[in-house]
């Protein structure tokens, strides 16, 4: 009884010291030269480099030796081709089938231009969709940055600008360009996972 009482006390006391150094944290880019996560500017140009030049395997392959994340298939009736994307750092990569074993590619079908979202830096894309609708295609994107947010949150720090950017092609290899200068969910939450939903009629 008197251990778990301590147990409880101990986190009790954890816990609360994590807090308050988290609300430091979140004070500290006021700072001259202060990171909003404790990454030095080294580290992080260190670790975008690094993202930037990163290119998967080139197909033919099987399915189950490409290396991509956060994958999302299309099947194109169109085409009679199925359309593999998937993301790193600022890109969208593409592999394409016919039988959903044997991939060929890949290509980058998108790569977030500077100023996409004005001064703000878009930093990686999450959570790609590919989607065909009513003739045309579209691309959801979670942009991901560095920004923060005026509103921080004691149980969800730190809080950035982060949100669903769509895009349009009339084709699902591009070149997609975006339908306004900023996330289409509003720009003071920090959203993500966004997708294709047509409250009128089902999509084509």
């Amino acid at each position: 009884m008197h251990s778990s009482l301590a147990c409880i006390m101990t986190l009790t006391l954890a816990m609360f010291a994590s807090g308050s150094a988290l609300s430091q944290q979140v004070t500290a880019p006021d700072a001259p030269g202060a990171e909003p996560d404790g990454v030095s500017e080294v580290d992080r140009q260190a670790s975008d480099s690094r993202r930037r030049l990163f290119e998967p395997r080139h197909g033919p392959l099987h399915l189950a030796d490409i290396r991509l994340r956060d994958v999302c298939i299309l099947p194109d009736e169109e085409s009679q081709t199925y359309y593999m994307i998937g993301s790193r750092g600022p890109r969208i990569w593409q592999y394409t089938s016919r039988d959903l074993n044997i991939w060929d590619g890949p290509k980058v079908i998108y790569e977030v231009p500077e100023k996409a979202w004005g001064d703000i830096a878009v930093r990686s894309i999450w959570a790609p969709e590919l989607h065909a609708y009513r003739g045309d295609y579209y691309l959801f994107l979670t942009f991901d940055t560095r920004n923060m947010l005026s509103e921080q949150w004691r149980n969800w720090r730190p809080r950035v600008t982060r949100g669903t950017t769509i895009l349009k092609s009339d084709s699902p290899t591009g070149p997609f360009m975006s339908l306004q200068p900023r996330s289409t969910t509003p720009t003071d939450m920090m959203t993500l996972d966004g997708t294709l939903y047509d409250g009128v009629a089902s999509p084509q």
